[in-house]
C-alpha cells in the first residue's frame, strides 16, 4: 500500500477505485508510462529492478511499450443506444417504469459492456412461460432486473412457450 500510494503521488500510477467489471467491481490500476519516461533513466532503473534474473530489464521493456492508451470510452450516444435497446426489448407490463432510474443504474454499473448478454437474456426470458403466464403478472420491474443482475449466471433451460411446444407438430 505504501508503494502504491507513492506511485500515485508521483503520477506513475492511477487507481480507479471499484471501477472494474461487475459483480465484484475490483480496483483498476493504470501505469502511466509517460510519467515514467519523463524521469531520469537512473531513477527509473533504480526503482524498476525487481528481478535481477530477468532476461530483459524493465527499462528495455518500457522502451518497447506503448504509451498509456486513453481509457476505453463509451460515448453517450452508444450508451443511450444500448440502454434503449434494453428498454425496448423489455416486455411491457404493469411494473415497467422508472426509466430514468433504470438508465442511471445502467450507466453507473457500466452495463454497456454486458449489453449483448443482457439483451439475449431478456429476449429469451420474455418468451418463457414464467413471464407469459397470467398476462405478465410475474415479470419483474426492469429496475429490479438490473439491480439484481438477473441475467448473470441465469440458465434459460427449458423455458419454451406453448407455441414452441407444438412447433413442427402435425
Amino acid at each position: 500500500q505504501y508503494v502504491i500510494n507513492n506511485l500515485q503521488g508521483s503520477g506513475e500510477l492511477t487507481v480507479a477505485i471499484k471501477k472494474g467489471p461487475p459483480p465484484k467491481f475490483p480496483n483498476l490500476y493504470r501505469i502511466n508510462l509517460n510519467a515514467l519516461q519523463a524521469q531520469p533513466i537512473a531513477q527509473v532503473q533504480r526503482t524498476a529492478q525487481v528481478q535481477s534474473s530477468a532476461r530483459t530489464s524493465a527499462i528495455q521493456r518500457m522502451s518497447d511499450a506503448q504509451p498509456v492508451a486513453p481509457k476505453p470510452s463509451v460515448t453517450t450516444k452508444n450508451h443511450q443506444e444500448r440502454f434503449s435497446e434494453f428498454w425496448n426489448a423489455y416486455p411491457n407490463c404493469s411494473r415497467k417504469g422508472s426509466k430514468a432510474k433504470c438508465q442511471s443504474v445502467w450507466q453507473k454499473q457500466t452495463f454497456d459492456s454486458v449489453a449483448d448478454q443482457i439483451l439475449t437474456h431478456v429476449r429469451a426470458i420474455a418468451k418463457s412461460d414464467d413471464w407469459l403466464k397470467d398476462s405478465g403478472k410475474y415479470i419483474p420491474a426492469p429496475l429490479v432486473y438490473l439491480n439484481q443482475q438477473r441475467w448473470d449466471g441465469a440458465e434459460l433451460g427449458n423455458q419454451s412457450t406453448t407455441e414452441d411446444q407444438f412447433e413442427g407438430a402435425i
